[in-house]
């Protein structure tokens, strides 16, 4: 399936329990392999709860897109953006947090990721935002060149708690002028 296939719209609180199971699964995909099964366990316990996504769509100020399969409207990928302090080594004007870009895995290098990311970018310029910021992880090489494609820039890092694993993060940023 080609990204363009797909439509991408905003999430209401009625995708939240499709877009908790659809979350899980991709992070532990894409992350099992390099982690402890009980750190991940414990991270994917707290993290993806129906109620927690449902907080994060009807938060005030956030952001969340859904890109969907045509017909059958299965979930391909997301992006959230929100508001919030961002630590002290961004700099910029009205930063906003991209907290999640998510694309499922099968569905990687075909533009759907691009296509997420230019959307949600435009909404959260469109809201006022001045600069994005977001972490990821140190060992994700593949986001990482994403993300430098994408014009964001390394500027610090933080740590990440996966279960009771400490891991680092690398904090990229970019403008959205």
């Amino acid at each position: 399936m080609e990204a363009g296939a797909t439509v991408i719209r905003p999430a209401t609180a009625a995708d939240a329990a499709r877009l908790s199971e659809f979350a899980e699964r991709v992070f532990d995909e894409v992350f099992s392999a390099g982690n402890d099964e009980g750190d991940m366990a414990s991270y994917l316990a707290g993290a993806f709860s129906p109620d927690i996504q449902r907080a994060e769509i009807t938060a005030p100020g956030s952001i969340v897109l859904l890109a969907e399969r045509p017909g059958s409207g299965d979930i391909a990928g997301y992006a959230h953006v929100t508001r919030g302090d961002a630590p002290a080594c961004v700099s910029g004007p009205s930063p906003v947090e991209l907290k999640r870009l998510y694309v499922d895995p099968a569905l990687h290098s075909r533009g759907l990721g691009k296509r997420l990311l230019d959307d949600a970018l435009a909404r959260a310029k469109a809201a006022g935002a001045g600069t994005v910021w977001l972490g990821v992880w140190e060992h994700n090489t593949r986001a990482q060149a994403f993300y430098t494609r994408e014009q964001f820039s390394r500027v610090g890092e933080h740590t990440f708690l996966l279960g009771s694993d400490r891991q680092t993060d690398w904090i990229m940023q970019r403008s959205l002028a």
